[in-house]
């Protein structure tokens, strides 16, 4: 079973904005491993800890090294959070797939063997 990270804008986003914004992901990585038995690991869907933004990180770094593959929402680059996964996938060598919004959905994979949905 592979297991898939989420990655995007949570601060600065009002509550149900990011979760709509991660349930979109959420159905969008599951169509682009259709022949895969995927386990969605979503941070926006977790409890609040109520706790610092370090905290937080510690706890989805601890979620996201345990996964095969994270999908960078489109808004990643705007997220200090989410370059820091995107980072630590990097090192960690977890697979990184981009999640791009136009007219016609589109994932990319970085390295060679780009795919397109």
């Amino acid at each position: 079973m592979k297991k898939v990270y989420l990655s995007g804008k949570i601060n600065g986003l009002a509550e149900d904005e990011y979760k709509q914004n991660f349930a979109q992901a959420a159905m969008d990585a599951l169509a682009f491993f259709p022949d895969e038995q995927v386990t969605i690991v979503n941070p926006a869907a977790l409890p609040a800890i109520h706790n610092t933004w370090a905290d937080y990180m510690l706890r989805d770094l601890m979620l996201l090294r345990d996964c095969d593959a994270i999908v960078m929402l489109p808004d990643w680059p705007d997220s200090k959070g989410a370059r820091t996964e995107h980072v630590f996938a990097e090192g960690m060598g977890i697979e990184i797939h981009y999640l791009v919004r136009q007219p016609e959905l589109a994932m990319t994979k970085e390295g060679a063997n780009d795919r397109e949905l």
